[in-house]
């Protein structure tokens, strides 16, 4: 098998892990993603779109686009990580600003609005770090990773 295909399998794995690892703490665990975790998401399946493209046409126009990608998704992960730590002021609405004037009756409605969605002030843990943290530390491996082989690309072509 070419190098090529090694590293747009890992990519293309490394994309699917990360969607499996989501969905199943969705839907089996109850972890509800917030509006950040779900943009989040959209790195991997550009990725992994990168990926099979890869597969098929050795192009380094490809590593850097997966690269860029990645970096996206690091620039929206440390954002989400700062949100939690409230480090950031929230842009997107992922944090509650609620006021301490809510009515039971608003909260119940949130509650039971299909649309509603989690804030990033009370973020899901698992070994005592949250889910935007560890998705930040799969992106940083993941951009070290794809630099290093865009790098690899330009210095094969310059041979």
């Amino acid at each position: 098998m070419s190098d090529v295909n090694n590293s747009s399998i890992i990519f293309l794995l490394s994309s699917a892990v990360a969607l499996i690892f989501a969905y199943v703490l969705e839907y089996f665990f109850n972890m509800i993603p917030c509006k950040l975790c779900i943009y989040e998401r959209v790195v991997y399946y550009v990725t992994g779109l990168l990926a099979v493209a890869y597969m098929f046409k050795d192009n380094k126009i490809l590593i850097y686009a997966m690269f860029c990608s990645y970096l996206i998704g690091a620039i929206i992960s440390f954002y989400h990580v700062g949100l939690e730590l409230h480090l950031f002021h929230d842009v997107l609405g992922c944090t509650e600003q609620a006021s301490g004037n809510v009515s039971i009756e608003e909260l119940r409605n949130n509650l039971l609005n299909p649309n509603y969605s989690p804030s990033c002030d009370r973020p899901h843990y698992i070994f005592g770090v949250s889910l935007a943290t560890w998705n930040l530390i799969y992106l940083i491996v993941a951009l070290f990773l794809s630099g290093k082989m865009y790098c690899g690309e330009r210095n094969k072509v310059q041979q």
